[in-house]
């Protein structure tokens, strides 16, 4: 079957057995059912600002994140809609519905999507080379050690 991607930038897990996909070209967004039927397609001139280059893309509960490394966030929801922009130019985002984790300038904060309210967070090390966070899985790399801890 030819689902009609072109060059693909990004990729991510979605609910049902689901997947979303993100072109290169004009950073058209699409979802696919696990029988390869396309379900929902936003056109990325619609959605992001220009000079929009994504990092990453992550699914969790009802929204769906991508991201720019030390540029912009943008949370959309199941059929592919721009709910929410996050001009930060954060060096991390992550997405653990209904919670948005950003980390800018060695400050970690927690932003409630239902709420509309931050908190700071104090990380449990510094001068971490990088940052993975996983539903509530924390995995930080400092030097040649990766440490886990799980947010209760």
């Amino acid at each position: 079957m030819n689902m009609d991607i072109d060059e693909l930038l990004l990729s991510c897990a979605s609910t049902d057995d689901a997947f979303w996909v993100l072109e290169e070209n004009g950073l058209s967004l699409m979802r696919y059912s696990s029988d390869l039927i396309r379900t929902a397609e936003s056109r990325g001139s619609e959605l992001f600002t220009n000079n929009f280059l994504p990092t990453a893309m992550q699914e969790s509960g009802e929204f769906l994140l991508i991201w720019q490394k030390d540029g912009a966030a943008y949370i959309l929801d199941k059929f592919g809609n721009l709910r929410w922009e996050f001009p930060a130019n954060a060096s991390y985002y992550a997405i653990n519905s209904p919670n948005l984790y950003i980390l800018k300038d060695e400050i970690f904060t927690v932003y409630s999507l239902t709420t509309h309210r931050e908190t700071s967070v104090q990380l449990p090390l510094n001068n971490f080379k990088d940052l993975i966070i996983s539903k509530n899985h924390f995995y930080f790399l400092q030097k040649d050690l990766i440490f886990h801890f799980i947010l209760k």
